[in-house]
């Protein structure tokens, strides 16, 4: 046939009676679809047809289910092989239905079975207690199992095929359920295909520009898909698109090029009712080369019983990553690249337990161009996900930044960048070079940044020509990896042992890492050290950085030399870091409307500047900046992750003048990370030390630090001048509260810093004698929160290398345990369903402190309560991890604990308590040992708020942030002036209200002999909180509240006394409003 020219389709063929065959034929320059099929026989066969230029799809094949009437399944008989087919079988189930069995055969040699099903209804919705029809590959059911289906309510499984002429059904009822179903046996875009329910086979064919959606576009349905030696190229939308519920897909020697879109996309429809059995891919011999986006898009396909095999292929000039797997869950915070390969699991607790093995071998990476070549990592807070990258071949790849003058962390480009906060095995690769400085140094590891993971990389292939070679293989010497902390001014890296850098200018170049344990390092007076950005430093020992002269303080500062290659010819702002965005398009500059623009593209534009974007403070109002220069060029612009330059994002230019209002920008300058002790780091002195121009960890994430984080404060701070920087001064997580006197921090100032100038999350800490001036934010504020982000990093870095230090419940526990005087555990709780009890003891007259550093889930049915004797008795205190987690931190009245750990029956684990033998102070009262937060003789002035705090009702929230809530809150202010502030002098803050909290907190604020003045407001609480005036015996002390410009005194909220809820007026005692 030569059909041409027709106003409608070529071939329309609906609702045929038996399957077909066209061959040798031309279908083209037809209006409509080249050929049409709507078939409920599935059974097409098309043989040598050329289909090309017609208006719609170059085949549309819709498959329709029709029903009728069919014999009943169980009450009709075989009649062998001269049964002539298709034949059609209904079942209707009631209550007394029995199991039976259906044989069909073929006829012919050599002849397979097709099972179909039509439909499926039945009043059950669980497949475990669904009926079943299991499909035997033979005539009985000892044959090979090919399938066993549930019947559930509007279901249609794929259709099943036998490999042998005969074939069996067997039908299972579940008793006391009603189901009925009907099967249908049969004998077995450029291509659009709907409602599959068998499969396609496309051989030795070309599917060439096709005009719309994929060149082959399975929408719906399931069933297998087989492409054997066929070219698909120059297709709009893509070469190979799937959208069905699975099957069996086999991709081989084919070639897949040139198309406009993703080479082959693969797309889990999560929302068919198809049941499917089958999700194996097969990619092999076959290449995919020169498609606009991915070269290979595996959609949401994380399924449990999915299995990939991409082998012996070639990927080359993809426009974006060559293999991209996507999640399939939360899509929106995962971070894109651009490569060959990414691989990264999945960031929730969700599926942190779902097991994962990811292989990547014999490989040859060469030749690419982009920010890495293998970006790969699996979930975080995993044991049960595994990733092996070995016996690979990577050389001549060329790995560039996008941006030169910032500095990545979580991003880096490199040829092989990991992600993961353990030892990475990449062992037996081949790596371009025989010379293990030259391969340590291609590797982003550790040694470059504190927070990712220490590849071993030792011993490597010294040849590429066999990559199952034995002898070729480098020597294992750590010795030789080895990259010097100090190359004369130079410094970075990994501090083992003792370093005493002493008076001069230092250049810090990579991440200072000071190990745990033995690490020191030894900073003199008068050292500078000058860091690049993004880059800072990490003690997990111990820092000694401290000078008793005034004037040789030891300054951590920006390297301020300058970064050359950053492209800035086609984007610039009105203002210098801040103004009307102007870009230049098609030869001439304008602006941008801000209809779409969000996060990402400001983001991107900032980087693309050699600026950083704060996700705080960004879009500016029109009324900030002069938006009267340039008309707009580009609307609607939708960059991704993987974008570097806006104006080549996905955008719109001609939008007809519809936009008003043009996109003000305000970027920051690049700065380097900071100062972090972390939780494992010893006792460390800082005193007389200067910290600016810090703040930024990652450009990338627009992710921010405090220029000083304490994870745990065991420290000495001192005279500490923190000034300059783009997020808070100082932030401090843990204090430790089981001392004779709070940790100090004393004669420090803060000033002009982005944020805040102190930020404080826990009890436990006197301020003296400070300054806060001028801070964007508050002077100190008092947030006893963590994020999720927040508490996971911090319980990430306790130190898991001092195995003495942790005890694993209960795998470690043998019996009691006894901690010496100031001696410290980490107990870590594993998931476990066996019940634990035992106590932990010290020596007389000393006392237990617990720190619950991380809680059991809500989801969990662990419980852990502590005792205040060694045996349970009616009178014995008893503290409820579960139900009184306000008690802790805890010191106990005695000098041990007993412990009773309970798993029921669906544990977590993953708990963490820090237990330590503390002073008893058993002659002090209660209330002088309680943690407070004391700020004494505190000048706090021209800041945007003087004091800040929030209080929190409940201790973990729907997205796991962290709230620490305490039996009792003091904060006591003596002797300090708040002046000048452009809001409120103090600001108290609860964001929630929780009716079915269990136990209720005092909290306190006393202020006493204070000055505040000429703020903006002076006092503000939305809080349940109560006010304190005292007096002194020695004569009356006053606090003054002069010169607001509005209320001098606000609140709204309650006022709680014991367990009575009330409102109530705040007394103020000895005190002037005026």
């Amino acid at each position: 046939m030569n059909l041409r020219y027709s106003a409608f389709d070529g071939v329309n063929i609906y609702h045929p009676d038996d399957t077909f065959v066209i061959e040798d034929s031309i279908v083209a320059d037809n209006r409509g679809h080249g050929i049409f099929v709507n078939s409920s026989i599935s059974q097409v066969t098309l043989n040598g047809v050329k289909v090309r230029s017609n208006g719609g799809d170059g085949v549309h094949y819709s498959h329709h289910d029709s029903y009728g009437t069919a014999p009943s399944f169980c009450d009709t008989g075989n009649i062998g092989e001269e049964q002539i087919y298709p034949v059609r079988r209904s079942h209707v189930q009631k209550g007394n239905s029995a199991t039976c069995k259906h044989v069909n055969s073929g006829k012919l040699d050599r002849q397979v079975l097709t099972v179909n099903f039509m439909g499926f209804s039945s009043d059950v919705a669980d497949a475990n207690h669904a009926s079943r029809i299991d499909i035997y590959d033979g005539p009985t059911d000892s044959s090979r199992l090919l399938a066993s289906i549930p019947i559930i309510n509007n279901t249609f499984p794929e259709s099943v095929t036998s490999t042998r002429q005969k074939i069996l059904l067997k039908y299972r009822p579940r008793i006391h359920y009603d189901a009925s179903f009907i099967v249908e046996i049969v004998a077995n875009l450029g291509i659009a295909v709907y409602e599959q329910k068998s499969g396609i086979l496309v051989n030795a064919s070309n599917i060439v520009k096709n005009g719309y959606a994929a060149g082959l576009h399975v929408v719906t349905g399931s069933g297998d898909v087989v492409i054997n030696t066929t070219f698909i190229t120059g297709n709009n939308g893509g070469g190979v698109n799937l959208t069905h519920a699975g099957g069996f897909v086999h991709i081989d020697r084919s070639s897949i090029s040139n198309n406009n879109g993703r080479g082959i996309a693969f797309w889990f429809n999560e929302t068919s009712d198809h049941t499917t059995f089958n999700h194996t891919v097969h990619i092999t011999r076959s290449e995919v080369v020169n498609n606009t986006l991915y070269g290979i898009l595996m959609g949401n396909q994380c399924l449990a019983d999915s299995f990939w095999n991409i082998s012996l292929n070639s990927f080359r000039n993809s426009r974006d990553s060559s293999i991209f797997v996507s999640p399939c869950w939360s899509m929106d915070k995962i971070g894109h690249e651009r490569g060959v390969i990414f691989v990264r699991g999945l960031d929730d607790d969700e599926f942190s337990n779902v097991p994962a093995r990811v292989e990547i071998q014999y490989n040859y990476f060469a030749f690419n161009n982009g920010k890495f070549v293998a970006n790969i990592g699996v979930g975080k807070e995993t044991h049960v996900q595994e990733l092996f990258f070995y016996r690979n071949e990577l050389e001549r790849n060329s790995i560039r930044e996008p941006f030169p003058g910032l500095n990545p962390r979580s991003r880096a480009s490199a040829v092989v960048v990991k992600k993961h906060q353990i030892v990475i095995n990449a062992t037996y690769n081949y790596w371009g070079s025989v010379k293990v400085r030259e391969v340590y140094e291609r590797i982003f590891d550790r040694k470059d940044r504190y927070n990712l993971a220490r590849v071993e990389f030792l011993p490597f292939l010294t040849i590429s020509s066999d990559l199952d070679t034995t002898a070729a293989i480098s020597d294992s010497h750590e010795r030789d990896k080895i990259i010097p902390f100090q190359n004369g001014s130079e410094i970075g890296g990994e501090v083992p042992g003792s370093i005493f850098l002493p008076r001069g200018t230092y250049s810090v170049t990579r991440d200072i890492y000071v190990r745990p344990g033995n690490g020191r390092l030894h900073i003199e007076p008068g050292a500078i050290l000058k860091f690049d950005r993004s880059i800072g430093m990490m003690v997990q020992g111990v820092l000694i950085s401290e000078s008793d002269l005034e004037t040789q303080s030891i300054l951590y500062t920006i390297n301020d030399r300058a970064y050359v290659g950053q492209e800035k010819s086609n984007i610039r702002l009105s203002k210098d870091t801040e103004g009307l965005l102007e870009v230049h398009v098609d030869g001439e500059w304008g602006s941008v409307c801000d209809y779409g623009w969000d996060i990402v593209d400001a983001s991107i534009a900032c980087n693309q500047m050699g600026l950083v974007l704060h996700p705080e403070d960004w879009s500016m109002e029109q009324s900030e900046f002069d938006s009267t220069h340039y008309g707009i060029l580009l609307s609607n612009i939708q960059c991704t992750l993987q974008d570097t330059d806006i104006t080549h994002c996905k955008s719109e230019k001609d939008f007809e003048n519809s936009c008003s209002s043009k996109v003000g920008l305000r970027c920051y300058n690049p700065s380097w990370s900071g100062l972090r002790l972390g939780m494992a780091a010893g006792e460390s002195r800082l005193r007389n030390i200067i910290v600016e121009h810090a703040g930024l960890l990652d450009f990338a994430t627009n992710s921010f630090k405090p220029a000083l984080q304490i994870d745990f404060n065991r420290h000495v701070l001192e005279k500490l001048k923190i000034r300059n920087n783009i997020d808070s001064g100082v932030g401090i997580m843990w204090n430790e509260v089981f001392v004779t006197e709070s940790r100090k921090l004393t004669d420090s100032h803060f000033i002009s810093n982005h944020r805040h100038g102190l930020v404080v999350h826990t009890q436990g800490l006197n301020i003296y004698r400070c300054e806060m001036t001028n801070n964007d934010g508050s002077g100190i504020h008092y947030n006893p929160m963590f994020t999720k982000q927040e508490q996971r990093d911090l319980i990430s870095w306790i130190n898991l290398e001092e195995r003495n230090k942790i005890i694993r419940i209960p795998d470690d526990i043998t019996g009691n345990i006894s901690l010496r005087s100031d001696e410290y555990r980490y107990f870590i709780f594993t998931k476990t369903k066996m019940n634990k009890r035992f106590s932990i003891t010290t020596s007389s007259g000393r006392s237990i402190g617990i720190v619950v550093l991380n809680s059991f889930k809500e989801t969990s049915s662990e419980n852990l309560a502590f005792y205040g004797r060694l045996e349970i008795t009616p009178d014995a205190p008893k503290w409820d991890i579960r139900n009184n987690l306000t008690a802790f931190p805890l010191r106990t009245p005695g000098y041990g604990v007993l412990v009773d750990y309970q798993p029921g029956q669906v544990p977590s684990g993953q708990a963490i308590m820090y237990i330590a033998s503390v002073d008893g102070l058993r002659n002090k009262p209660s209330w002088e040992t309680h943690p407070k937060i004391h700020i004494d003789t505190v000048t706090v002035k021209g800041c945007n708020r003087g004091i800040s705090s929030h209080h929190f009702n409940r201790d973990i929230n729907d997205y796991d942030d962290h709230f620490h809530r305490y039996s009792n809150e003091t904060i006591l202010i003596t002797n300090t002036n708040i002046s000048d502030s452009k809001a409120e002098a103090m600001f108290v803050w609860a964001p929630f209200w929780d009716p079915f909290i269990k136990n209720l907190a005092e909290i306190n604020y006393t202020i006493i002999n204070c000055n505040i003045k000429n703020n903006k407001k002076d006092y503000c609480t939305t809080a349940e909180i109560s006010v304190i005036q005292t007096t002194s015996s020695t004569g009356p002390l006053m606090t003054q509240f002069l010169n607001s410009t509005k209320k001098a005194v606000w609140t709204s909220g309650f006022l709680t006394f014991g367990s009575t809820t009330r409102t109530s007026p705040i007394p103020l005692l000895c005190t002037t409003v005026r």
